[in-house]
């Protein structure tokens, strides 16, 4: 009968392990108005695994978690990704999150499939940004550009050419534009420096 105390007494600490269907983590991604938002969500435990969703206009559901930390992504790298860190798990008890995330951002002035958005921005050698310059090109397509006041200039380039150009600023030495266009690399920008002219 003293042997039967202990082991009794071990029953409600072994119940409380059992039998839990909770959901570990529910996501919620909204837009700036607090509309729901479409995007991948991705859900990155502390071990490296990850888990990836769609939102479909509700919640998304990651119930298989454990209780340490998570991060959670949304969006795609190229365009405004929401990145949060550190978000805490319990046992046996559901955390829901809410996420803002702007893809209207990403819609804005997007380029044909299969083209490039580069943008130039032009520097002077103190790093500051340097304004009427010229860019004379000379593939795709030969012709002149000028840069804004805020020394850049957008070009679109279709998937698989090169851009080929030399740009020009009064007091500096011309520099060399040479990029390629890959279909795996379509929005992207390059800092031009340009070197005083000692004559």
């Amino acid at each position: 009968m003293k042997l039967a105390i202990p082991l009794l007494s071990l029953f409600p600490f072994i119940s409380t392990g059992l039998g839990q269907d909770y959901c570990s983590l529910v996501v919620k991604v909204v837009d700036p108005q607090q509309r729901r938002a479409t995007a991948r969500v991705t859900v990155e435990e502390r071990d490296g695994r990850t888990e990836v969703k769609e939102t479909e206009g509700g919640d998304l559901e990651f119930c298989d978690l454990g209780i340490s930390p998570v991060t959670i992504t949304v969006g795609h790298p190229a365009c405004n990704q929401a990145v949060v860190r550190n978000v805490g798990l319990e046992w046996n008890r559901t955390t829901e999150t809410t996420i803002t995330y702007d893809r209207a951002a990403c819609l804005t002035d997007t380029p044909p499939v299969a083209a490039c958005q580069i943008l130039l921005r032009f520097r002077n050698p103190q790093q500051e940004a340097l304004a009427k310059v010229t860019l004379e090109l000379q593939t795709p397509h030969p012709g002149t550009l000028s840069s804004d006041k805020f020394g850049r200039e957008l070009i679109r380039v279709v998937a698989g050419q090169r851009l080929r150009g030399q740009a020009t600023a009064e007091g500096y030495r011309p520099a060399t534009i040479d990029i390629d266009c890959s279909r795996d690399h379509t929005r992207f920008e390059q800092i031009v420096t340009f070197e005083k002219d000692p004559r």
